[in-house]
């Protein structure tokens, strides 16, 4: 069901497709997140909301895809650091001791 923007665009959050990529303004006007910017921002460092995406130097947006895994269980989400992902890469590429070994 399509819901009219303020704008009058009609769109919804729900037949984005999770490549496509909102800017904050949207998540707050079309009522997704149940907190302010400030608290927002708090999380994203945290880790407990998905890290935007950084379009240009002025422009910020979120992942669709991003954004529905954390409304899907808010609680629970942990958003993947930088670090975690290079270390599941180089534990990929190790070398097993016993292998190294002559």
């Amino acid at each position: 069901m399509a819901q009219a923007h303020p704008t009058g665009y009609v769109s919804t959050f729900d037949a984005l497709p999770d490549s496509a990529l909102v800017r904050l303004a949207i998540l707050i006007a079309w009522g997704l997140l149940p907190f302010s910017r400030a608290t927002l921002w708090r999380k994203v460092r945290s880790g407990h909301f998905p890290r935007p995406v950084k379009v240009s130097c002025q422009v910020t947006a979120w992942r669709v895809g991003d954004v529905r895994r954390w409304l899907a269980d808010p609680r629970d989400f942990r958003a993947t650091t930088g670090g975690e992902r290079l270390e599941r890469l180089t534990a990929k590429r190790r070398i097993p001791e016993s292998a190294s070994r002559t």
